[in-house]
């Protein structure tokens, strides 16, 4: 299988996430009010997605099942994906300490925990 299908069929993969949201949403909920910066985000999006999956899928230069490749890109963007939500809700959850007034004692305990429980989830997923 050449480069080019390798790469083209990853970004098929990396587009899946894409087409499931519009297979599930409302279009004219989601869409009737969209703004120009809104689309050139979600168009932004699409095109990072495309060539994540597609490049992911490419450095796999000894698959040449097709679906596994579609896997393959469609794995790509959603550990991406993960490791940056990680990082979303641990900023989150301190910020619910703030808001809450922990005492200041308490938080920087609490940050440890939650890095350390964060570096588990990411060393088991790794395993």
């Amino acid at each position: 299988m050449s480069n080019y299908q390798r790469f083209f069929i990853g970004s098929i993969g990396g587009l899946t996430p894409v087409f499931m949201f519009l297979y599930a949403v409302d279009f004219e909920r989601y869409f009737n009010d969209t703004s120009t910066l809104k689309l050139i985000g979600y168009c932004v999006r699409v095109i990072i997605l495309f060539f994540v999956g597609g490049f992911v899928a490419y450095l796999h230069n000894d698959e040449n099942k097709p679906f596994k490749l579609f896997e393959i890109g469609m794995g790509a963007p959603l550990s991406s994906l993960v490791t940056l939500l990680q990082h979303r809700f641990l900023t989150l959850l301190i910020q619910v300490f703030k808001r809450l007034q922990i005492s200041q004692l308490f938080l920087p305990h609490m940050q440890q925990i939650l890095k350390r429980l964060l570096m588990k989830l990411k060393n088991s997923r790794s395993l």
